[in-house]
């Protein structure tokens, strides 16, 4: 697909009386055609109209928020959803503290930790760790959740039938219906076109059916289909420094905020030829978007990684965990394929924690999880001459977030011939 990708204006809401410190997250109530952004650095909701003309704010104190918020919905009566990790925050149009939702009624609700939250109709959606919870948004009674297939992390993006679940850690977009069926899954780990880096949010155009992921490391605004096959992508360090939350509207316009306190707009026209440059006095230079290639092949996702990167497919665990769930094994397996294929290959098994914890505890940690991996790559007919399992304990990070931890919480496969 061929794309024209055109820079129409930022927003900066100086007429609010401060410009954007730190927005961590983006929503686009196209019903209302209104912008919504968390403002985490003055600890505010800023709410727009599409085309940026500021409407109004209200402050996390007056809407009952003591901590950061971690998500935002907007419900069809008005009323706004905002999730901080153990509560659901109700408020109304102007902000004003509403109640608590109740969450009395999941199971585990003490152990919950909550990371996004959508609305589609009469049912709540709360992407927690480890699960998908279902709510009634009239009665707040639990309906329902799904974990089967799902990764440890959920952060929820609506489409009109289904809806898709970004696990950062895994570096994963999982696909699956209102009701939580499993439909497939997309993403690989790659510096390269179409590839991740260290997501760090997710929106979809409905109407043309984008799936749009927003890669922090990479700058980049990575676009597929429905069904996860990459389309074309714009961005880099010429055009965002460090992007952060990204949203789209049912006209085809796409909403970035990065590090520079504005949000950037562009219109996205499909089936061009080229890719436009805007002038650099008024606009940010674009970037060509970076179509598949057509010419070659498609090559096995496993096979392109070890071709590009030396490596197979890495997997990651949860928290204090060297248990393999479902995900993994869907992972397991491809590489096994693999290694079947190519009989002279012998892997290294490099088990790793994140830095919370004794040394002790993570080396021991580090080396279950490894021993896992070989044990079920060995339960699958891969000799276990071909592979050495190493634990290296706890992994340092200069990203002390729940994102860059979950990085470290990972097995990853060094290819030897």
């Amino acid at each position: 697909m061929g794309a024209t990708i055109q820079y129409l204006f930022s927003i900066d809401v100086m007429a609010s009386g401060q410009p954007f410190v730190g927005v961590s997250a983006l929503l686009i109530d196209n019903k209302n055609s209104e912008l919504y952004a968390l403002d985490d650095g003055n600890r505010r909701l800023v709410i727009m109209n599409l085309e940026g003309v500021f409407l109004y704010q209200f402050t996390y104190t007056d809407a009952g928020i003591k901590n950061m918020p971690i998500g935002i919905a907007v419900a069809d009566d008005g009323k706004i959803y905002i999730a901080e990790g153990k509560r659901v925050v109700v408020v109304d149009y102007r902000g004003m503290y509403d109640h608590d939702m109740s969450l009395s009624t999941i199971p585990d609700a003490n152990e919950i930790n909550i990371q996004s939250v959508a609305i589609d109709g009469n049912t709540v959606y709360l992407g927690t760790v480890g699960r998908v919870v279902m709510m009634d948004k009239k009665e707040e009674k639990f309906i329902a959740e799904f974990k089967e297939g799902l990764g440890q992390n959920n952060y929820i993006a609506m489409d009109y039938n289904g809806m898709y679940i970004r696990d950062p850690g895994a570096l994963i977009i999982f696909h699956l219906a209102k009701d939580g069926k499993v439909l497939g899954h997309f993403g690989k780990i790659s510096g390269l076109a179409g590839g991740f880096s260290m997501t760090v949010d997710m929106a979809v155009e409905r109407k043309k059916g984008w799936v749009i992921v927003l890669d922090i490391n990479r700058a980049a605004t990575i676009f597929f289909d429905r069904e996860g096959n990459f389309l074309f992508e714009f961005g880099g360090p010429e055009l965002f420094k460090w992007p952060r939350a990204v949203a789209a509207d049912d006209e085809g316009r796409i909403y970035v905020t990065d590090g520079t306190g504005k949000i950037r707009v562009f219109q996205i026209i499909e089936d061009a030829p080229v890719i436009k440059e805007a002038k650099p006095e008024s606009k940010p230079e674009i970037p060509s978007a970076a179509p598949p290639p057509v010419s070659e092949p498609k090559k096995d996702e496993v096979q392109k990684i070890v071709e590009e990167e030396g490596r197979l497919l890495p997997l990651f665990f949860a928290i204090d965990s060297a248990k393999l769930k479902k995900a993994d094994l869907l992972i397991l397996d491809k590489n096994a394929v693999w290694l079947k294929k190519n009989p002279d290959a012998k892997i290294n098994v490099r088990g790793y924690a994140d830095e919370r914890g004794t040394d002790e505890y993570n080396l021991t940690l580090s080396k279950k999880r490894a021993k896992a991996v070989m044990d079920y790559f060995v339960k699958q007919g891969i000799d276990s001459k071909r592979q050495k399992f190493i634990g290296y304990g706890k992994e340092l990070t200069t990203d002390k977030s729940e994102t860059g931890f979950a990085r470290s919480r990972r097995v990853d496969f060094l290819v030897v011939k």
